[in-house]
């Protein structure tokens, strides 16, 4: 068995200086305790699978935009509605100040 010696100042520094460990390293100071465990997505492995995945975040792209655009109109009717209503109010208390 090989021992492995961390320099864990000298890491926690380069560290805090924005440095990305590749997955190897990162494994390692997961297992000396430098930093917590973090659970990270498997990788999709294949032309297909990586295919299917686009798509379906395409699918899920158009469905959150199309979501929004609904919002988006139901307020615009909403704010036109408030607006025609308080238009048609104006006038009513118009004629009545002139009486």
């Amino acid at each position: 068995t090989k021992e492995t010696r961390l320099d864990t100042e000298a890491i926690r520094e380069r560290l805090s200086q924005g440095a990305q460990p590749t997955d190897t390293v990162l494994s390692l100071l997961e297992k000396g305790g430098l930093i917590e465990k973090t659970v990270r997505p498997a990788e999709i492995v294949g032309k297909k699978k990586q295919a299917e995945a686009r798509e379906a975040a395409e699918k899920q792209a158009k469905k959150e935009a199309a979501e929004a655009a609904a919002a988006a109109k139901a307020e615009a009717a909403a704010a036109a509605a408030a607006e025609a209503e308080s238009a048609a109010e104006a006038p009513a208390d118009e004629p009545a100040a002139e009486a």
